[in-house]
């Protein structure tokens, strides 16, 4: 089971990662959709969430942050499923872990980021710390995750 309560840290559900016809695809949920009430809302933590419905669990495997939009932050993982060293290994990952069973989902949970008041200017994004925050969390908890050595 994940040892580490999302909720408690306001993280809720933005989507999954799917795999048909042998391509991953991220399905937002509307609100982060055009048109949506986060689709222009920028700087984000997000989490991929391994879960299985047989039996119950779930495990962080990755903690990312988004400097944009969520929707834009997907598209950049779609493209290096297929033109990055680092995402073709991710998305070897995901085939391995979706494939094994129709009782696995990979959920996508976010997070908007804090801002706050550093060195004299206000609104600075606490993006980059919060993801930092939230790895060293999934260490303390020996979370094994995709992308933190």
């Amino acid at each position: 089971m994940n040892p580490i309560n999302l909720e408690e840290f306001a993280f809720n559900v933005a989507g999954e990662i799917c795999l048909a016809n042998d391509r991953l695809r991220f399905n937002l949920l509307p609100p982060f959709l055009v048109g949506g009430e986060h689709a222009q809302d920028v700087c984000w933590v997000y989490l991929w969430v391994k879960m299985n419905t047989d039996p119950p669990e779930s495990q962080v495997c990755y903690v990312g942050k988004a400097g944009k939009t969520m929707m834009d932050r997907c598209r950049a993982h779609t493209s290096g499923f297929v033109r990055s060293v680092t995402g073709r290994r991710h998305a070897a990952r995901i085939r391995e872990f979706l494939a094994g069973s129709d009782q696995r989902r990979l959920k996508v949970y976010a997070r908007k980021s804090l801002d706050g008041d550093l060195l004299g200017e206000n609104g600075i994004s606490l993006c980059e710390a919060e993801e930092r925050a939230m790895i060293a969390k999934c260490r303390r908890f020996d979370v094994n995750l995709w992308n933190a050595n």
